[in-house]
């Protein structure tokens, strides 16, 4: 795993890993011992950019269903994906920052 936090053990077994989120006053820690671990929190808060944002970081079906929004969702429903995109790449050890193209819905 790329850039995965954990704590050294004696066998693979014992391997703790963990985790932390932030946005404004609200904090996260979580801890695992020997399961991949992703979670992210974030503030809802207006975005004067969000659909640039997601045009960068979503997929095509993403972005179409956030545009067929009406006005008063988009913001929950951008975060919304934005804090599950971000947990499951901390799962896996990766980031929003190393992608530089879009990813592909499953």
């Amino acid at each position: 795993m790329r850039g995965k936090p954990s704590l050294k053990a004696e066998s693979p077994e014992q391997i703790i890993q963990f985790n932390l989120t932030h946005s404004q006053d609200m904090v996260v820690y979580a801890f695992s011992r020997n399961r991949r671990l992703g979670i992210d929190v974030e503030q809802i808060r207006q975005l004067s950019n969000l659909e640039r944002i997601a045009e960068q970081y979503f997929s095509p079906l993403e972005i179409s269903y956030i545009r067929g929004l009406p006005e008063d969702e988009k913001t929950r429903a951008f975060f919304t994906l934005w804090t599950c995109k971000e947990a499951c790449l901390k799962a896996t050890g990766d980031g929003l920052a190393t992608r530089s193209t879009r990813w592909k819905s499953p």
